[in-house]
């Protein structure tokens, strides 16, 4: 265990190291990423590769080491417009068609995520020539997920779905919104005015664990006026697609 943790430090340390002889590869993402899990899409973390030789060349990027927080994450290769399984490390694998540059050229790596509850991935990626596989450049790669702005877990258990009425209520201009999850779901919280026109969603389609958590909404930022408004939590099994909860409520803002 020790001497893995060395290892992983030495390549931190040497991820400045960005140019080899004849080519190219750096980040052109920040180190860490940040972004949240309400996202739908893969979030893709970018390297670039550059030939500066005279020569048209080979390319292979290896994934030589990955940490996801936990199973529910995926980490997949896209190079030159292909995308592979999450599985493969190597790309191009053996026997694939060559990934080639030719003099000057230059093209982007990407790594896509895919988190669902909040964590910290970390990738490290060696790229090298065919022809010259001693030669290589290595680069390290970071994607944090976090929940929207806003949410806040305030514990890990809970015995049921719950939607608790906002406090304080009324409220200028700050007031929490309480809920309660007794499994992993997909959440929306939504609210209306009192028209029933929808005018927010700060929690949008989001996988958040079991537990109990608070919602910090802030009418200010939200640009909203005096008056009634609601707002509707809405429970989605994931595998069924089923909602198992939905429940809504008044809260009145008074400036």
């Amino acid at each position: 265990m020790r001497k893995l943790i060395v290892i992983i430090f030495l390549l931190f340390i040497f991820t400045g190291f960005t140019s080899a002889q004849d080519f190219q590869f750096y980040r052109i993402t920040p180190r860490v990423l940040i972004s949240d899990t309400s996202l739908m899409n893969p979030v893709p973390v970018k390297g670039l590769v550059k030939n500066i030789s005279s020569q048209k060349q080979s390319f292979r990027f290896i994934r030589i080491y990955q940490y996801l927080p936990d199973t529910s994450w995926k980490a997949y290769f896209c190079v030159a417009h292909t995308c592979y399984p999450y599985f493969v490390d190597t790309v191009p694998s053996r026997g694939a068609p060559a990934f080639e540059l030719m003099p000057g050229a230059q093209d982007t790596m990407l790594i896509n995520t895919i988190g669902r509850t909040p964590g910290t991935a970390t990738f490290v990626i060696k790229v090298h020539t065919l022809t010259s596989p001693n030669v290589y450049i290595i680069d390290t790669f970071g994607i944090k997920m976090r929940y929207p702005v806003g949410i806040k877990q305030e514990s890990t258990n809970a015995s049921s779905y719950f939607l608790g009425q906002n406090f304080p209520n009324p409220f200028n201009p700050v007031t929490i919104i309480r809920f309660m999850l007794k499994d992993a779901r997909i959440v929306s919280l939504r609210i209306f005015d009192i028209t029933g026109r929808e005018i927010a969603k700060p929690v949008d389609n989001t996988v958040l664990n079991e537990g109990f958590y608070t919602y910090k909404l802030d009418a200010d930022y939200l640009k909203l006026s005096s008056g009634i408004y609601y707002y509707m939590l809405d429970v989605i099994d994931p595998l069924r697609q089923t909602v198992d909860f939905r429940k809504t409520l008044k809260m009145v803002l008074i400036k």
